[in-house]
């Protein structure tokens, strides 16, 4: 819960992940745990609507065994306090993913006037919701003395503000949220300048990945889809087959990855200029 209390309260916000706390009716849950109890009081002093209630009620996210019995609970959970438009929860309960959880794909439109009140209210907006940097150049004394140089100097307005408030104590709270928001922008701005931002990698970036590969793949959700709606002697048939279709699934991505290494270790052997750019 600390660390659910730490994060900011923003318009348009999303959560996402395993939260391993049962919200009971909430979410179509058998049971309220001590842990959800709390979270039920931080969603409600957030305004925060969690998408599992009315997009999957009672469809379980984790499946695991005990004792030779079944047992099943709705842990992993989207949050949000955004206005959505024609919201999906999908919930795969067919794919072997060699977890007890189950994969949530949550898929919406958003309105025009929320993305807008977004890119109003506050300051740091970017199309990806993930940005990354060329952070190995910090190590650089260049790169990161203009680093030092432009956060020294861009942040120098909100210092300023931060020692009035603590000289000057308003009567109200201060905008937390607005301040720490000013802060990621000065080190995205800094950051920019100094040592350049990279885009992030496609969904296919692995290049290892082949037919072959996506086959197997295929082969071992479909004895996992088997096992799953088998009965009886059946059911020990399918789950050795899928046992075995995921061992070897894994072994051949285990020998594509060391293929495709040994693939791009020839290539920097034959293009100095490529090696260089790959250690710079």
């Amino acid at each position: 819960m600390n660390v659910l209390s730490s994060i900011p309260s923003l318009p348009n916000t999303f959560i996402c992940g395993d939260f391993n706390a049962r919200l009971g009716d909430l979410t179509g849950d058998a049971l309220v745990s001590p842990r959800g109890a709390a979270m039920a009081r931080w969603l409600a002093d957030r305004s925060l609507t969690v998408l599992n209630g009315p997009l999957a009620h009672g469809i379980p996210t984790w499946v695991g065994f005990r004792d030779d019995r079944e047992m099943s609970s709705i842990i992993d959970m989207f949050l949000t306090n955004a206005s959505l438009l024609s919201p999906r929860l999908d919930i795969a309960s067919d794919l072997s993913l060699g977890s007890d959880h189950r994969l949530l794909t949550l898929s919406f439109s958003f309105a025009q006037s929320s993305a807008s009140e977004l890119s109003s209210d506050t300051p740091d907006t970017t199309t990806h919701p993930r940005r990354l940097w060329n952070l190995s150049r910090l190590g650089e004394p260049d790169p990161c003395q203009l680093y030092q140089d432009t956060f020294r100097s861009s942040s120098a307005p909100l210092l300023s503000q931060l020692k009035r408030l603590v000289q000057h104590p308003p009567s109200s709270r201060p905008p937390i949220d607005d301040l720490n928001a000013s802060l990621n922008s000065i080190i995205y701005r800094s950051l920019d300048s100094s040592v350049g931002d990279r885009p992030p990698r496609p969904s296919h970036w692995k290049k290892y990945w082949t037919q072959q590969l996506q086959d197997a793949a295929d082969y071992r959700n479909r004895c996992y889809r088997r096992w799953r709606r088998a009965f009886g002697i059946d059911k020990v048939y399918w789950w050795h087959q899928h046992q075995q279709a995921n061992t070897s699934f894994r072994q051949a991505v285990i020998d594509a990855k060391r293929l495709s290494w040994q693939a791009f270790c020839k290539s920097l052997e034959s293009d100095f200029t490529k090696a260089i750019s790959k250690w710079k």
